[in-house]
């Protein structure tokens, strides 16, 4: 009975090692910006922690009809900034940051 216990212990134990493995240290990116730039962009820039970050923006459409209008910029590592354009046709809305 003892090795069986034993045994579910080790093996519980490797899954562990597998599933977490040891001396990566992971943290979100942080101390992030965002910012209108001339020519009808958006950036996000991310300088400290590790990860990736992504600029994002909602804007209304002149028709109304067409309604609301989203892009995203890519995924990008940290110190790396991440640029989305507002649509010609839109009014930009909102903007900010993703992280993971």
């Amino acid at each position: 009975m003892k090795s069986r216990k034993w045994a579910a212990a080790l093996g519980g134990a490797a899954l562990l090692a597998v599933a977490l493995p040891g001396g990566t240290a992971y943290a979100i990116p942080s101390t992030c910006s965002t910012w209108v730039s001339s020519g009808g962009y958006v950036n996000s820039l991310c300088e400290s922690g590790t990860g990736e970050h992504q600029v994002y923006l909602v804007a209304r459409h002149v028709n109304p009809q067409v309604g609301v209008l989203t892009n995203e910029g890519p995924w990008v590592p940290v110190g790396s900034i991440s640029t989305a354009r507002i649509p010609a046709t839109g009014t930009l809305q909102s903007y900010g940051v993703r992280l993971r």
